[in-house]
């Protein structure tokens, strides 16, 4: 099939893609047969396809989701089919796709089901029927029938493919051809960050020439070896990414090194089984050795990024006989030896850049328009020659150095200048040391302790910290320090991790109970063994065991670390109770703790954070100032029928507003029918009118349903729909809240949940402002019903703000204040205070504690009764 696809776009209009492909076709002919093992196969190599699932109901004109949908595509696959021209729908459609292409660039491929191209084009066949009739009908507008005969012969001119000249015929061939067609295709769209490509495409070619991707008769091992920074993991994400399209499966393992140490092999086999074996986890069975026998019949890309120990290739590559015939597996590492030691093909040593690519990439992130001015030219060479022509340290140089004037940069080179040449971590920490205070403590969190986690949670911890996350965050992402993944997770570049690591020992080498930060478990267990090795310089202790393990901790460990912020300690079995843990923690987060209690002394008067996972905690002492709290099967704390204290304190932060993150809450309690000011609804949906103007004051929905059965690890699934008064409906994608219990509920619960407008609006991102007040239709919300989940009724209720305006009142009148805020953190706060303004208002005003009768005594009672549950559902800090 031809690229020749390119509009004569004359629009400066960038936009904004949600979908890889859109799929036009008449239902009628295709839905169930071609298009559905078409759609199959694309999902399954990863294009993400807008395909109408359910028949919507068929108006006149295309409906605005469709034409929304079609607009957020980057490619439009259209199925011409015998009868395609028999739905005006259809030919809309193709009206408004050809006019995406002309003026936002999308592009178009056709595919000739069992129709002659010809046909399409000239309208001959059935389509000359179909347009006899159009004719021929009055209530057709004659400029519309021109527009679809228009529309029908540009798309029908673009090079397709015609099933039944495509592959001799056969359809699964065929289908599978135009997944990788598309698929690479789409490559060519995908707006790629070229400073990561400078100097990578010479390392792609002597790669691709080791793989010998033509002979499709053997399995290739290929190592990519060389030191840190040096591009590595660059190179070999730019070689999957040309290649895995021909293969039966794939999978990118990245940073084995350090997810084995933290989350185990297993959870890397699993998803080296998961992605090419295309198997949710789930549904992967426990027998490992029988799922890696399946993949000796399949042809499959993996890559191994960053394996330092032998183990880590035994279990997650094995030898040749593991994979089919034609597969190719790709190891990259700094240590020679591990190469040396297996049967791989070949070894591609990754050299540095040469002089004039070095500067190429430097210039990219030194000079932003791409090249040196006046003095700069040979202070740009200098820097270039001092970094060695690795490409990690040109890129984080050439960020610090951007936007200094000439006296910064010389004083700056005249430093590197004084670092040996093989003193990378020494040439790294230049960019550290111009950081501020507030950076630098970010920086190294991230790296001794954060590197990976989900960003607004991390964020949470610095805020608490005083670091002013929202602004360091973001400056650290501006030279080159910090990265924010698609799934936003923080995450640095290897190099810099351990140049972190180097900052925090290099004061004390070989003293770890002098060290800011300990996250090493021989260095813990070396410090809290002594009651004499911790000092007030330790602020944060981070152990994460992938297996549990038993750990000694001394009866005065902490007596002397007086600056502790953050103490986590995952997967230990703590046999003794330290006597006292530091007044200045504020956050502390213990798994397994085997203990009743808490050490008396401890009040935590700086708390922000409390979580306690699986412990065998029965009393928790004060700790009111906590923020934010979690207390996952501490199934004892709540069998003690004295211990009122701590159910109280997991109401008092519902009140207070605790759970709402990014404007959702819920609650799970008891009972069987929905509260009564809600619209309500028997069985799994429910629609609420929306009257003009109705998104004025509005602040958010807040949704319940019954259930008369929930089982362990349930999730609850709800559809949103807005449908205004020309029947337009606009459905997001579904959202999950998850339900965790300890087992199953037999007995009727109610499930109530918020969602704030706020986020409500991230569901359309197509919506502009004026939109909102268009949609003068209704709400449909609905759930699915499954096996382990059986909703009986539901219900919505719209939340305003001059409902919740006492609980804000009194909310913002006992909150402490902070004038030092930005616009943008002045926004989230008010957002969060209606959010928990809401709450406090659905519990006190609502009555959302439903069934008194069998809930006798006040509503903290009642909520007391069923603590247990809300304490799994709710609140969660990680």
């Amino acid at each position: 099939m031809s690229s020749e696809n390119d509009s004569s776009t004359s629009t400066a209009v960038t936009p904004s893609w949600r979908f890889d492909v859109f799929l036009s076709f008449r239902g009628e002919d295709t839905r169930k047969g071609f298009v559905d093992h078409l759609y199959t196969t694309l999902r399954e190599k990863g294009i993400d396809t807008y395909k109408d699932d359910i028949e919507l109901k068929r108006g006149r004109f295309i409906s605005p989701e469709l034409i929304n949908a079609i607009e957020s595509s980057k490619v439009a696959l259209v199925i011409f089919s015998q009868n395609y021209a028999d739905s005006s729908w259809c030919l809309d459609e193709i009206v408004k796709i050809v006019d995406c292409n002309k003026n936002l660039g999308q592009k178009i491929y056709p595919v000739f089901y069992y129709v002659d191209p010809s046909e399409v084009r000239k309208q001959k066949g059935n389509y000359a029927i179909a347009f006899e009739k159009y004719e021929k009908d009055p209530s057709v507008d004659k400029k519309r029938i021109e527009g679809w005969r228009n529309a029908l012969k540009d798309a029908a001119s673009v090079s397709g493919w015609d099933i039944q000249h495509t592959a001799d015929g056969h359809e699964s061939k065929g289908i599978r051809k135009i997944a990788l067609d598309i698929l690479n295709n789409l490559k060519d769209t995908v707006s790629r960050v070229k400073e990561n490509l400078i100097g990578v495409e010479s390392h792609v070619q002597q790669i691709m020439s080791l793989l010998n991707l033509e002979s499709t008769a053997d399995v290739r091992m290929i190592g990519i070896w060389g030191m840190g920074g040096i591009g590595k993991t660059t190179i070999a994400r730019a070689v999957f990414d040309q290649i895995f399209s021909n293969f039966d499966g794939s999978c990118y393992l990245d940073n084995v090194r350090e997810i084995s140490k933290t989350l185990g092999l297993t959870s890397l086999e699993e998803k080296l089984l998961s992605d090419t074996l295309m198997e949710k986890s789930a549904n992967l069975h426990n027998n490992t050795s029988m799922l890696f026998a399946r993949l000796c019949h399949k042809r499959v890309l993996v890559v191994l990024d960053d394996v330092n120990e032998d183990e880590q290739l035994d279990r997650l590559a094995g030898g040749h006989d593991r994979f089919g015939a034609g597969s190719r597996i790709i190891i990259t590492t700094r240590n020679r030896q591990l190469l040396s030691s297996r049967e791989v093909d070949g070894v591609y040593e990754v050299s540095v850049l040469g002089t004039d690519v070095a500067l190429k990439l430097f210039n990219k992130f030194a000079f932003k328009e791409g090249f040196p001015k006046d003095k700069f030219e040979k202070l740009a060479r200098d820097a270039v020659k001092y970094s060695r022509g690795l490409p990690l340290a040109l890129k984080v140089l050439g960020s610090f150095l951007h936007g200094r004037d000439v006296d910064e940069w010389e004083n700056a080179l005249e430093r590197l200048n004084e670092v040996p040449e093989d003193g990378i971590l020494e040439k790294l920490k230049v960019s550290f040391d111009a950081l501020n205070d507030k950076e630098k403590n970010i920086f190294l969190d991230v790296a001794c302790f954060f590197k990976g986690g989900k960003k607004e949670n991390v964020m949470r911890k610095l805020d608490s910290f005083g670091f002013g996350a929202t602004v360091g965050v973001s400056n650290l992402i501006q030279k080159s320090l910090l990265t924010v993944t698609n799934d936003n997770r923080l995450q640095m570049h290897n190099l810099l991790q351990e140049t972190g690591w180097y900052i925090v020992r290099r004061p004390h080498p070989n003293i770890p109970g002098r060290y800011s930060r300990l996250w090493l478990r021989d260095d813990i267990r070396r410090v809290l063994a002594d009651e004499k090795a911790g000092t007030e310089e330790i602020e944060g202790i981070h152990l994460d065991f992938s297996e549990p393990e038993s750990m000694k901790i001394s009866f005065k460990a902490f007596q002397n670390m007086n600056s502790l912020r953050l103490l986590k300690i995952h997967n230990v079995n703590i046999e003794q109770m330290p006597a006292s843990f530091p007044s200045n923690l504020q956050w502390l987060d213990l798994h397994k703790y085997k203990t009743r209690t808490l050490p008396p002394s401890f009040r935590g008067e700086k708390l922000v954070g409390l979580k306690l996972k699986h412990s065998h905690i029965e009393h928790l002492g004060g700790l009111e100032k906590a923020e934010l709290v979690s207390f996952l099967n501490c199934s004892k704390l709540f069998e003690n029928p004295e211990n009122h204290n701590a159910a109280d304190k997991l109401l008092h932060s519902l009140l207070q507003g605790q759970p709402v993150i990014d404007g959702r809450f819920s609650i799970l309690i008891p009972g069987r029918e929905v509260p009564k000011s809600f619209i309500q609804n028997m069985g799994c949906s429910v629609t609420i009118p929306l009257t003009p103007n109705w998104q004025e004051n509005f602040i958010g929905f807040a949704v319940s349903i019954v259930f008369e059965r929930l089982v362990s690890k349930s999730k609850i699934r709800v559809t949103f729909k807005l449908i205004s008064r020309d029947h337009g409906e606009f459905t997001p994608n579904i959202t999950q809240t998850a339900i965790m219990l300890n087992g199953n509920c037999d007995s009727a619960h109610v499930w109530i949940g918020y969602i704030s407008f706020d986020l409500f609006r991230r569901l359309f991102p197509k919506f502009q402002s004026d939109d909102w007040a268009k949609i003068e239709g209704c709400l449909t919300i609905s759930t699915t019903e499954e096996s382990w989940i059986k909703p009986k009724g539901c219900g919505i209720r719209l939340v305003y703000k001059e409902e919740v305006k006492e609980a804000l009142a009194q909310y913002v009148e006992t909150r402490p204040g902070n004038s030092e805020v930005s616009d943008q953190e002045s926004s989230k706060s008010k957002e969060a205070e209606e959010s928990i303004a809401a709450l406090t208002y659905g519990v006190n005003q609502l009555n959302w504690v439903v069934d008194s009768a069998e809930e006798e005594g006040t509503q903290i009672q009642s909520l007391r009764n069923s603590t247990a549950y809300k304490v799994q559902k709710t609140l969660s800090f990680d």
